[in-house]
């Protein structure tokens, strides 16, 4: 698997997750500010095999090293909503929201994302981003924030990949979106979970979230990974965390 370096400016940074583990933090999941208080993730990531939750966010950096408590980038961790529909026995409705305690200091690096609001996919080119692990077979994830680009394939053919997973007795649903690398190359991996898959899909300049990274099939083959679709779950993102705006 391969990823570049380089995030544009323009570019939504996703935020690292932080886990209290022996008194140092870890950092294993990514997710997306959507407004200064709110961040968008995966379920997963909150509800987690060790059953541990995320206590900070860590914002605005593309070197994650550092397992201490930072002043100027890290966030605490509120309270934490996952769509209720979500099942750990289940791929479906992988999503969540964590609200922090303060509100970030905005900046150049530290903004909240756009969200893609249209039911079309888009055709154009898509960006992930993260620090997860830049090759399945080695240990550790990437201190460094990593970029690569995808394409959405069909939800059809991304079907017929994933027949025989027990996880996923409905298919693919039309509340998931795939994407991939027509080389098998490029891909999400352990760690990349949670954070951003976007794309300039307006002109103004602005990318937007199409999907939060939710499961694959290993990493950097020619099966796609799977997203979940941000448009089908607007509503349930507004109702909390624009819930004046729906009132009036």
């Amino acid at each position: 698997m391969q990823k570049s370096f380089v995030v544009q400016m323009n570019q939504q940074r996703p935020v690292a997750l932080g886990y209290l583990i022996s008194k140092e933090y870890s950092f294993i999941c990514g997710g997306s500010l959507i407004t200064t208080q709110y961040v968008l993730t995966a379920a997963h990531c909150v509800h987690t095999i060790e059953r541990i939750e995320p206590t900070i966010v860590r914002v605005g950096v593309v070197n994650i090293t550092g397992s201490k408590w930072n002043d100027d980038t890290d966030y605490e961790v509120d309270t934490v909503h996952v769509h209720p529909n979500y099942k750990k026995s289940r791929k479906y409705h992988d999503l969540a929201l964590i609200r922090l305690v303060t509100p970030i200091r905005t900046s150049q690096t530290a903004f909240p994302a756009c969200l893609y609001s249209f039911e079309i996919e888009p055709t154009i080119q898509l960006y992930i981003t993260g620090w997860g692990k830049t090759d399945v077979t080695r240990a550790g994830t990437s201190n460094v924030l990593l970029k690569a680009t995808l394409q959405i394939v069909p939800r059809e053919s991304c079907n017929s990949m994933y027949t025989t997973s027990r996880k996923l007795p409905d298919g693919i649903m039309d509340t998931q979106i795939c994407a991939g690398d027509s080389n098998g190359v490029m891909d999400t991996c352990q760690g990349d979970s949670g954070g951003p898959l976007q794309g300039l899909t307006h002109k103004d300049g602005h990318y937007r979230i199409i999907g939060v990274t939710s499961f694959g099939s290993g990493c950097g083959s020619a099966v796609p990974g799977v997203y979940t679709r941000i448009y089908k779950y607007l509503d349930w993102i507004e109702s909390l965390v624009w819930p004046s705006d729906l009132a009036e």
